[in-house]
């Protein structure tokens, strides 16, 4: 392989089109003699520095340089190296004449004459102000959300590789111990109920494989003295020093979270627990909205716009999971009104398009002539959309999802499988959504209407218990029917509008 020749070698034209471009670059160039002096800059030095060539020619490069505020020690480090004959690069703040401030990279590199002390240098500079003004807008952001972070009232933790890595002091306390540095480096699964693993784990899956904040998810986790505590769950992706990570924010359920599975009504007791659940719920959704508006008015940069996003997220989910449990509870207020089913589910087949993944499976059948529901119209078309998500969530590609409205005489037979009981037989406007997936054996049938159950191992709030919770307000009802292969099929019932 041949030697690269030496600028001395290269010929006249090559050596004036190097000039040429060493006065073009965009990057700030300055050439030295052997005393150490400024024999040469480009026109980009004088931008960079706003002196002018005639000004900078002949001075002393390290003059130059502690002019920048170049500290002793890396004067003496570059002055080394140089006298070594090897190349010096460090970063340095410019203070320029007019009193403004540039960081620039500035690389010297040594270039021998014929003689040890014919020594010259050329120095490049490249302007890294924009690149050293994002690190600190990022150090500044991230003060910001360990500020917000350290100071909210629900715990919060970061896990990485599943291992603890933060945890604020609303965390410490809820797991009952004195200081973070009891669970920082421990396994987040030492911390989880043997029951809620299997959910855990589908859920760290897909946060760090998909990207995505799962729905908020009810779990149970030890404290350090064993006892149990139940709590809401909601989960993010986080870099963590330039890692990905997961964060997860906790509400505490207290007492109250020890629900009894095996209604699916709730009595008294769970009716006071939804709405002091549903207390707590806004609470914290107004003190992380208020938190995020004000890291974000800040400072507009990119980090806090992308936390705020992210709180926001999460905002929406307690908003949405805090009206399912009021709708599970009872405690919704429904406008009742005539509806027009088969509009609404027209209405909804657009509001889809883009939503789903595969918008393909969905097909739509609306009856004609169809007398009007009774039902709060944004009520019911909520409660429809999330039993169409989980049916088409169901189906993986087994085949497609119908949507239809039709007219039904409910019999006593037809009834028996109707939640809730004692449903009148009679005429019922229905919208039925039939999928092709997998379908349910008769005990996983059984408790589909217990809060936050779920069958796809990840979070979907209180489900089909909520949507109950709506349609019973209403005087409707839900029935279910399904079997394994043959899919399953929900009939949301509406009395007609006489």
């Amino acid at each position: 392989m041949s030697e690269t020749p030496k600028v001395d070698q290269l010929p006249a034209s090559l050596t004036r089109k190097l000039a040429l471009l060493a006065a073009r670059t965009e990057s700030a160039i300055v050439v030295g003699d052997a005393r150490g002096g400024v024999e040469w800059v480009n026109d980009a030095w004088c931008r960079m520095t706003g002196e002018t060539a005639e000004k900078a020619i002949g001075r002393p490069m390290m003059a130059l340089l502690r002019e920048s505020e170049i500290d002793d020690v890396a004067a003496r480090f570059m002055r080394a190296r140089l006298e070594r004959g090897e190349s010096a690069r460090l970063e340095l703040e410019l203070a320029l004449p007019n009193g403004a401030r540039r960081w620039v990279d500035l690389e010297v590199t040594p270039v021998a004459g014929e003689t040890p002390e014919e020594l010259s240098f050329i120095a490049v500079a490249t302007d890294i102000s924009e690149r050293k003004k994002s690190e600190r807008a990022l150090v500044e952001s991230e003060t910001r959300y360990r500020t917000l972070v350290e100071q909210c009232p629900n715990p919060v933790a970061v896990h990485r590789e599943g291992k603890i890595a933060y945890v604020n002091p609303a965390a410490v306390r809820l797991w009952g111990g004195t200081d973070a540095s009891e669970l920082v480096g421990r396994s987040v699964f030492d911390l989880i109920h043997p029951d809620s693993r299997p959910v855990a784990e589908q859920r760290i899956r897909q946060v760090m494989e998909q990207g995505v904040s799962p729905e908020v998810v009810e779990a149970r986790m030890f404290r350090k003295d064993g006892s149990v505590a139940h709590v809401l769950v909601h989960t993010a992706p986080l870099l963590l020093d330039d890692r990905p990570a997961i964060q997860a924010l906790l509400v505490d359920l207290g007492e109250r979270g020890r629900l009894d599975r095996s209604r699916a009504l709730p009595g008294e007791g769970e009716a006071a627990f939804a709405r002091g659940l549903d207390h707590e719920l806004r609470h914290v959704a107004t003190a992380l909205l208020e938190a995020s508006d004000r890291a974000w008015t800040s400072s507009r940069d990119a980090a806090s716009a992308q936390m705020a996003r992210q709180v926001r997220r999460g905002v929406q989910r307690l908003a949405e999971l805090s009206a399912q449990v009021r709708a599970w509870a009872g405690e919704t207020r429904p406008q009742i009104r005539p509806i027009d089913l088969s509009q609404l589910v027209l209405e909804l087949s657009e509001d889809l398009e883009g939503e789903l993944d595969d918008e393909a499976r969905l097909a739509f059948e609306v009856g004609a002539r169809l007398p009007r529901g009774l039902g709060d119209p944004r009520q019911v078309r909520s409660a429809l959309r999330s039993v169409v998500r989980n049916a088409v969530e169901a189906c993986f590609d087994r085949g497609r999802v119908l949507v239809r409205t039709v007219l039904v005489e409910a019999d006593a037979a037809f009834l028996a499988d109707v939640r809730p009981e004692g449903l009148e037989p009679g005429r019922y406007v229905a919208v039925e959504v039939r999928d092709g997936g997998r379908g349910m054996r008769r005990p996983v049938r059984e408790r589909l209407f217990e809060p936050f159950f779920s069958t796809k191992g990840k979070g979907r709030g209180l489900g089909l218990a909520a949507v109950l919770g709506t349609f019973r307000a209403q005087g409707g009802g839900v029935r279910v029917q399904s079997e394994p292969g043959r899919g399953t099929t929900v009939t949301l019932l509406l009395r007609p509008d006489a």
